[in-house]
This record gives structure tokens, sequence and C-alpha cells, in this order.
């Protein structure tokens, strides 16, 4: 595991050559290619529902129509 420093400073820099930021650079390349969209913790768009489960995920891979995770859901 890199430590936080280094990692924040790879990012700063947009330095492709730290392994970890290019993992996730790649994984975003992904992403972009199969037209899913990523909703982080913090925005809008995440599900209420989820934000208050202990291990709720910090980000969701999103295909397709993105407001239906608004809408009342049934496990």
């Amino acid at each position: 595991m890199p430590d936080a420093r280094a990692l924040m400073a790879a990012w700063q820099q947009q330095d492709l050559a730290f392994p970890p930021l290019a993992a996730v650079a790649q994984v975003f390349a992904v992403c972009q290619q199969k037209d899913i969209q990523l909703i982080g913790w913090g925005e809008d768009a995440y599900p209420e529902s989820l934000r208050h489960i202990q291990d709720a995920p910090p980000v969701l891979y999103v295909r397709g129509r993105r407001e239906l995770l608004l809408r009342p859901q049934m496990a």
C-alpha cells in the first residue's frame, strides 16, 4: 500500500507512472468506453437509502438511467 503523501503527490501531478494512480486511470477509461457513470457517496445522485448503511459503497458504477436510483426500491 503506497503512503498517502506519495499518492496525493502523484494525483496532483497526474503522474500515471505511479502504479496506483495508473490503475485508477485505467478503470476510469474503461468506464468511459462502456458508458458507465461513477456516482460518489457525497453526490446528490447517490441513493439516500444507501447513505445510511454501515458499509455503504463509496462509489457506485451505473450504466443506464441513473435517476432510477432515486426512486423507492425494494430488496
